[in-house]
This record gives structure tokens, sequence and C-alpha cells, in this order.
């Protein structure tokens, strides 16, 4: 298959005011198709349309400051420079429309190639992330605002990632290297996520591109995930959660917490950092370790929480087990943003002290955005001296870890974080697992150093007694009475 490319004036038909159009010429195995690119000349300045139109068509192009032999405009044309600038990069674009389909091995036609270079040129300048905040935004109505937050989200990291990316700059090769950036850790300037994570970034970016084809602002020849295929994240995904001892720690540090006393304004920079050197939570901090700790104890997503009202706290009257009589127990009743499933959650103690008691009426908690809340929530974590990666999303795994720990049921567990199935609580066994073999690793440690303390203690007495055998007979006389009297 031969192509090649060039650039001609179509000075054999001018229009009525004598200019030409320039013209692109593809050719593939001789058959050709001119494709305009837009722009035009005019005669030269002592040439009338009179003359124009009486000179043969082979030669007009002599009535014009135009270069046959290498598609150029002369310099005798005032705007030579900015049109010749133009001419080669409508020239490049074709050529690379060539080299692309000759990379990914796939034949083009003079249909194919008409189609890639005709698409409009306003195409070729829009930033990708302004066109697919665009769609996201035509999708307020069917998306939830969270599923609208999460997507913003993407396509702004995507942004991060190549400032200034175009809609067309979206290639296979360009989410090859996006996948790397996002698999890499923070330390290696990457972003340090998870497998499952970019999966789900990719698949946004997919849905994003399989609706600009469908609008017809990308081609389908030109989409990049015909060739980049996503990778599944094989296995569980790792869920952190935070321990029994580590809750202890957060409950710890939310009960000592000591208020400002004096306006917040009023405090200085020197008795900022003096709070801070002692590991005492600001008011931020305390404010979301409240929420968090209050999650940790019902299994509350971030939007459920944030959107808690008093109305949705319930009183219901509970049969005393082996008794006819009745208790009156706290719960809270709401239907789950996400998944809209209702469901009924009990409150216990620790849960029902972090609510104010005094207000009837309005939300119950003061909560920030999602993600002020975790870099206030990572504070928190380093300042009691948890080293992990916490999320407020990690206070729903403690919930329903902690129950299966402590020997609840399966179906509790399911009901109280309003999973429809029974598979998705399933989750959690695996989170137990892993705690019960790192507790039963830490148990045989124990185990072998009682042993080996066992043991020294062992052989230290075999060595005392073998020191008391050597003794002559009328030393271990005066030994045994000596031990008579005490």
């Amino acid at each position: 298959m031969t192509t090649s490319v060039k650039v001609f004036l179509r000075s054999d038909n001018p229009k009525k005011d004598g200019s030409a159009g320039i013209y692109l010429r593809f050719l593939l195995n001789r058959k050709k198709i001119d494709l305009p690119i837009g722009k035009s000349i005019g005669p030269k300045n002592e040439v009338t349309i009179e003359k124009l139109m009486s000179t043969p068509k082979s030669k007009r192009s002599e009535c014009y400051y135009w270069n046959k032999q290498t598609g150029k405009v002369t310099n005798g044309c005032g705007i030579a420079e900015s049109l010749n600038s133009f001419i080669a990069s409508e020239r490049g674009r074709a050529e690379k429309i060539i080299l692309d389909y000759g990379l990914r091995g796939k034949k083009i036609t003079r249909e194919l190639f008409k189609a890639e270079f005709s698409r409009k040129n306003e195409n070729h300048h829009v930033l990708a992330k302004d066109y697919f905040i665009d769609l996201i935004e035509e999708k307020k109505g069917s998306y939830s605002s969270e599923t609208i937050r999460s997507y913003r989200s993407i396509i702004t990291k995507m942004e991060k990632f190549k400032p200034g990316l175009l809609l067309n700059d979206i290639t296979s090769s360009f989410l090859v290297n996006y996948e790397i950036f996002m698999l890499k850790s923070e330390d290696e300037s990457g972003k340090g996520n998870q497998k499952s994570t970019i999966a789900n970034n990719l698949k946004v970016i997919k849905t994003m591109v399989n609706v600009a084809i469908s609008k017809g602002d990308l081609y389908t020849e030109s989409n990049p995930f015909a060739e980049f295929k996503i990778k599944k994240a094989k296995g569980e995904s790792q869920r952190n959660f935070i321990e029994p001892h580590e809750l202890e720690l957060l409950e710890k540090a939310y009960y000592s917490y000591k208020p400002l006393l004096l306006p917040i304004e009023q405090i200085s920079p020197e008795q900022w950092k003096e709070r801070e050197n002692k590991g005492i939570l600001t008011p931020s901090e305390y404010n979301t370790l409240r929420n968090f700790l209050f999650a940790c104890y019902t299994g509350l997503r971030f939007t459920d929480l944030k959107n808690l009202k008093y109305s949705d706290l319930k009183k219901k009257n509970i049969r005393i087990e082996n008794s006819s009589s009745f208790e009156e127990r706290d719960c809270i009743e709401i239907d789950m943003h996400k998944t809209g499933f209702p469901v009924r959650i009990p409150l216990f103690e620790r849960a029902n002290n972090l609510i104010n008691s005094t207000q009837k009426e309005g939300l119950i908690f003061r909560v920030i955005s999602n993600q002020k809340t975790n870099e206030c929530l990572k504070s928190v974590i380093k300042k009691v001296g948890i080293a992990k990666k916490i999320t407020f999303h990690c206070a729903r795994h403690t919930c329903a870890t902690l129950a299966l720990m402590n020997g609840l049921p399966d179906k509790f567990i399911q009901k109280i974080l309003g999973h429809r199935e029974s598979k998705t609580t399933e989750i959690y066994t695996h989170i137990t697992n892993d705690y019960i073999f790192k507790q039963s690793a830490f148990f045989e440690k124990k185990l072998e150093e009682k042993s080996l303390k066992k043991k020294v203690e062992m052989d230290a007495k075999s060595s005392f007694i073998e020191k008391l055998m050597q003794l002559d007979p009328s030393k271990m006389e005066k030994l045994n009475k000596l031990l008579e009297i005490l």
C-alpha cells in the first residue's frame, strides 16, 4: 500500500473574485482524494480577472504567488509566512494520520483519511478537561451528587498529569503512561493508587470517550480503548480498618481534648505551635474525629453521616429476652444515599455520647468536604501514632470488621451496612481472616518468648543445683538447717 501527501493550488477553478483555494491531496495506490484546508490566495496584483480566465488552466498557477514544486506561497504575497506555517501544520496533521494507522497495524482507506482529516478543526483544540466537565454537567439530572463529584475529581487528576491535554491527545500511548503514573508511589512522583482505583478511573475516561464518539466529536477509528485494555484488579483491594487498640487511642484523644480558651483569631502562632508539639487536636481535628468515631460505631458512609438529621433518630420498644416486658432502644432509620436501601442501625452508648442531646432538630453533625475531612483525619491519625493510611470510609470497614471479630453474625453486618447481597458483606470476612492470622502470629511469638524464658530459668536452676552438688557434706548440712529456719 503506497501513500503520499501533497499540497496544491486549485488554480484551474478560481472563485468569482479570482482567488484560488489551497488543497491537500491524499494518494493511496495512485487513487487520489482532494480536501480543502480552508485557505485561499488571490492572483498577483498585475493579473486581472479577464487575463486570469484567458490563461490556459495548465499555466494558471503562474498567475498566483505560488510555487507549484514546493506547494508553498511565495514572498510576493503579504501573508506568505503565516500561510506557509498553516500549510506545514496541515501537511503534518495528514502525515500523522497515516503514521498512526501504520503504527496500529490498521488499514487506511481514502474514506477513513477524509473522515479523520475533515474532522472539525475546533476539536483539535478542545481541552479534554473542559469537554468532559461539560459532559458531566449534562448528566447532573441522572447522576447522584457523589458520582458527579467523583467524575470531576477523576478528570481533574488526569488534567494534572498532563496540563492542557486536548481531546485528540487521548491515545492508547497516553493511557499507558497515565496508568503507570497512577500506579507509581508518591515517592516516585506518582499517585500510589490501588489497582482497583486505577481501573475505576480508566472506566470513567472510557465512558467519556464513548460519549464523544457517539456525539461525532471523535471517530470510532480514533478510540484509544480499541487497543488499550483496562486491567482488572485481581483479588481484594486493601481495605484498612481501625483495630481495637487503635480505636482506644482515638477515643482517648477525643475525650482528652482541650478546647481553646480564647477565640481562634486571638490564638498566637506560638500557642498553636505549642499545642501541636503536645499533640493536642485542633478544633477541626476534634470535630472530624467525633464524626469518624460515630461512623466506626454505626458503619455510616460519609454522605449518610453528613445528611443525618435529628429526625432520623428513633426510639423502638424491644422485648427483653425471656420476658414479656419491653425496653426502649435508640436507633437510626434512614434510606442509604448510595443505594436507597432502608436501614435501621441500633445506637449503643458510645455512639449516643457523640450526639448533642440538647439539640432536637436540623443536622446532627457539622461536616466539611470529604477531601478536607480526609486531610484532617490524616493529621489526627498521625498525632495518635497510628501508622496506617486511613480515610473516612475506613470507619465503615472498621464497624463491619470489629463486629465480625466479636462474633456478631454476617446477617447483622449485612443489615446495618445496608448490603442487598450477602456476598458484599463477605468482603469483610477476608479482612477478618487477615487479622486472625496476624494475631495468631503474634500469639505464636508470645508463646515462643515464654518458652525461651522458661528454658533460661530451667538452665539457671540446673546450673544452681550442679553448684550445690559440688559443695562438701558439711556445708550442705549447714545450708539445710538455714532453709529450715527460713
